[in-house]
């Protein structure tokens, strides 16, 4: 059984996860957070037309409405 893994941002304005060589998406910056743990991305979906910026995040991350943020909160309370 493959692995998904790759990664993907999400847009918040049309709800859809996009991998990060989508053509339908152009990305402006990267920021690495902080923690280490992970990094943003900005960029503007052509689907919608809309700017977000979303966190970098697995497909199985995605699919179970995870991440290394909400880990990380979960572990501290």
């Amino acid at each position: 059984m493959e692995t998904k893994n790759k990664s993907h941002v999400l847009c918040i304005s049309c709800d859809t996860a996009y991998p990060l060589n989508a053509k339908n998406i152009i990305i402006h910056e990267t920021i690495l957070l902080p923690t280490q743990k992970g990094k943003l991305i900005r960029f503007t979906c052509s689907k919608c037309k809309g700017e977000t910026t979303s966190m970098v995040l697995s497909e199985n991350d995605i699919k179970n409405s995870d991440s290394p943020i909400l880990r990380n909160i979960r572990t501290k309370q």
